[in-house]
């Protein structure tokens, strides 16, 4: 990947990120993999938490026709509560984006198609994935992690309602 998560935002403008060549990311520390261990015991109890906050987003953001959630699957029960993205009309997302970084609320874009990757452009000419595409150009990962407190969530929220209620 081009950028880290922290470079791609300069200015409070969204920076989009690309991949240039195949590779691996493997940047556990040492100190991170010592903590490791006691992350995996917890999962559980992480997984519990995780799934909550998304539960709470999602009955906050419902009535929002703008947001658009990841489709569900039959398989949910073992769905990964690790972020919370959510689809975004791609004419507000990076002025949603701005919106949030003025507001300190610290948000990134996860997802992009890989056809609109350097990469794999090269590598796989003429490829089309068009909900992919939609998706990657849609997609804004809100704050998500276990500390996250139900005041913490309604303000980010409460900021989507309100940028929406301006555009």
């Amino acid at each position: 990947m081009t950028k880290p998560a922290f470079k791609r935002f300069v200015n409070n403008k969204y920076i989009p990120w690309d991949v240039n060549d195949y590779g691996f990311k493997s940047n556990l520390s040492d100190i991170n993999a010592s903590l490791l261990s006691d992350q995996i015991i917890n999962y559980s109890k992480t997984a519990i938490i995780k799934q909550k906050i998304f539960k709470q987003y999602k009955k906050h953001l419902k009535e929002i026709k703008e947001i658009k959630f990841p489709l569900n699957n039959n398989n949910n029960k073992n769905r990964d509560y690790y972020l919370m993205p959510i689809g975004v009309n791609k004419r507000y997302r990076n002025k949603l984006i701005e919106h949030f970084l003025n507001k300190r609320i610290f948000v990134t874009v996860n997802f992009r198609s890989i056809t609109e990757l350097k990469y794999y452009k090269k590598k796989y000419k003429n490829s089309v994935c068009p909900i992919s595409e939609e998706w990657g150009k849609e997609q804004i990962s809100l704050p998500f992690h276990v500390k996250m407190s139900e005041n913490e969530i309604k303000t980010v929220c409460y900021e989507i309602k309100n940028f929406f209620k301006r555009v």
